[in-house]
């Protein structure tokens, strides 16, 4: 293993993003499996690196780098496995989140988030979740997902009336359909 202070030079460049996920992954693979220490450390740098990452809003490719490397990093450190894949997901979850909220604006320019309100207008404005599944061809799981996440955003409002989700328009989103 490289010398502690190399070593130490190393985990605060992760910690703070001064190092990519490609050499936080290449640190990883040097890394013994036995050395839980030198570990510790290790996972202490990514999850400060995750942090950097949510609070500098970086999403797109840079996320789903940082992603891949975490779920390597946990398959390869059985010491680090739980903790490691705790932060693989939020990254991911965050990553998705943040192309919705940042990467397609307000304005829902993904395909899906367009299909969506779409659907809702050409039902006068309220839908249920299942109708919007079966106007728009997407998997009700898949469905909720992004619906959860447009709700959040004050894309659509989302009301739950009978154990089934209603979706609709918030007032300043009520535009008709052919405009």
């Amino acid at each position: 293993m490289t010398h502690d202070k190399d070593l130490t030079r190393q985990l605060d460049g992760i910690a703070v993003l001064e190092y990519d996920s490609h050499e936080a992954l290449l640190l990883a693979h040097r890394l013994r499996p036995d050395d839980q220490d030198n570990l510790q450390r290790f996972y202490e740098a990514l999850r400060m690196a995750v942090w950097h990452l949510l609070a500098l809003q970086t999403y797109g490719t840079e996320m789903n780098r940082w992603h891949d490397v975490l779920r390597q990093v946990a398959a390869r450190h059985p010491f680090l496995s739980e903790r490691v894949r705790v932060l693989s997901d939020l990254v991911l979850t965050s990553g998705r989140f943040g192309l919705l909220a940042y990467g397609y604006g307000e304005e829902g320019k993904a395909p899906h988030v367009q299909e969506i309100l779409a659907a809702v207008r050409k039902h006068g404005g309220s839908l249920s979740l299942a109708q919007a599944s079966a106007a728009t061809g997407i998997a009700y799981g898949f469905m909720l997902q992004i619906t959860n996440n447009m709700a959040a955003l004050g894309i659509i409002d989302k009301k739950g009336y009978g154990g089934e989700a209603v979706l609709s328009l918030p007032f300043s989103k009520r535009i008709p359909v052919d405009a």
